[in-house]
């Protein structure tokens, strides 16, 4: 048990040096060119047509409004329903999309592990029959975030695995790494579901373990 839990700090702390790396990577990176994809969603008035504030004569001179609840909106409808991909490829979307929507449960989930690891730190009891409401509230939300989140993962990278092995225009453009990755997250998924369905049904000894 021992080694797992060094293996598993030493994951998170090489996980975190690598976040912060590309970070700033990003940051300090020249850059090169005017990044304005048209039509920009936060352009007030003028994102359905594609206008900009550079259209107007003195634009320099002039104050610029921004619809932040439109590029809200934006972001929500590509980034969770990927509507970049149903509208340019809807063969890719069907498996795309669950992958995804599975991995963003998965981050809820291991959250939510997190937040019940540290309750029951503090003697806050996690159940179904827990005294408090926000124990029951978490081990619900752990339940219904877990195992969605792994089923639709696994299930959506499986497919885009298939897609990508079975698609003679893509195999082209695959790599090794590419397979090794669907491959892995398959696995993962299965492994987990098999090894929570016998043994901790309700995530409580994983919940103790990242206590």
């Amino acid at each position: 048990m021992l080694t797992i839990q060094v293996i598993t700090c030493i994951s998170v702390v090489v996980a975190v040096v690598a976040m912060i790396a590309k970070a700033i990577r990003y940051i300090t990176a020249p850059q090169g060119m005017r990044w304005e994809l048209y039509p920009v969603p936060h352009e007030k008035g003028r994102a359905e047509y594609g206008g900009s504030y550079l259209e107007e004569l003195d634009w320099w001179t002039k104050k610029r409004e921004t619809d932040t609840f439109n590029e809200l909106k934006e972001m929500f409808t590509e980034i969770v329903l990927l509507k970049g991909v149903f509208h340019n490829n809807k063969k890719v979307w069907v498996s795309s999309f669950p992958f995804h929507f599975g991995m963003y449960l998965c981050i809820g989930w291991l959250g939510l592990l997190l937040v019940g690891a540290v309750m029951n730190i503090f003697d806050m009891p996690v159940g179904a029959e827990a005294p408090g409401i926000l124990g029951q509230l978490v081990h619900w939300g752990t339940l219904v975030t877990g195992y969605p989140g792994l089923i639709l993962s696994g299930l959506g990278a499986l497919g885009l695995l298939i897609w990508r092995a079975g698609d003679k225009g893509q195999r082209r453009y695959n790599a090794p790494i590419d397979y090794f990755n669907l491959v892995f997250f398959v696995a993962m998924a299965a492994v987990t579901l098999v090894a929570t369905y016998q043994t901790d049904q309700s995530f409580g000894i994983l919940r103790s373990y990242i206590g």
